[in-house]
């Protein structure tokens, strides 16, 4: 009984070291991006995404898309998908959480061309409306477009959609 006993405390101190273990997807709301290569790590250290409409094939783009690109994957931290509904949609008046991340990677057919990403981080001194960061890469990590200019090269098309997100409104029929 004894052995019991300490076999099992033992896994309960497992379970609470790995319980209380930092995970990055839900503590990215602590990290202040300033700088383009800060948000580039924070995308390339996340583990775990869910994908829109819980699939990670490509789509084709939405009609009326500013990117030259003509397919997209898009996918969530941990802190984002929060804000997807059963079905991997973007709930309906939905805020974003501080921290939440989405990715679009973009396509030239199969190719991955571009790497847009939305951050929300109200302490960045690069936050544009409603606190999101913008930034665009290419797949090396090479910046194609400035944070710091990122929210005049992003926003204006975005504005419309939920929380400046467009997945649903774009992608709905496809």
């Amino acid at each position: 009984m004894n052995a019991a006993i300490k076999i099992f405390s033992l896994l309960s101190l497992v379970f609470l070291i790995a319980c209380s273990s930092p995970n990055e997807n839900l503590n990215s709301n602590s990290i202040i991006i300033k700088t383009d290569q800060e948000l580039f790590e924070l995308v390339k250290n996340t583990k775990e995404w869910s994908y829109w409409a819980n699939s990670q094939d490509t789509l084709l783009k939405g009609n009326g898309s500013g990117h030259i690109e003509n397919k997209l994957q898009t996918r969530y931290n941990l802190l984002a998908s929060a804000s997807l509904d059963e079905s991997g949609i973007v709930k309906a008046g939905i805020q974003f959480q501080e921290g939440s991340l989405i990715v679009k990677d973009l396509f030239i057919d199969s190719e991955l061309n571009t790497i847009a990403v939305m951050y929300k981080n109200a302490e960045s001194p690069h936050k544009a409306d409603n606190d999101w960061v913008w930034g665009y890469f290419r797949p090396d990590g090479s910046i194609r477009s400035e944070i710091s200019t990122g929210a005049k090269n992003c926003q204006y098309c975005h504005a419309p959609g939920i929380d400046f997100t467009l997945m649903n409104a774009a992608h709905k029929n496809n």
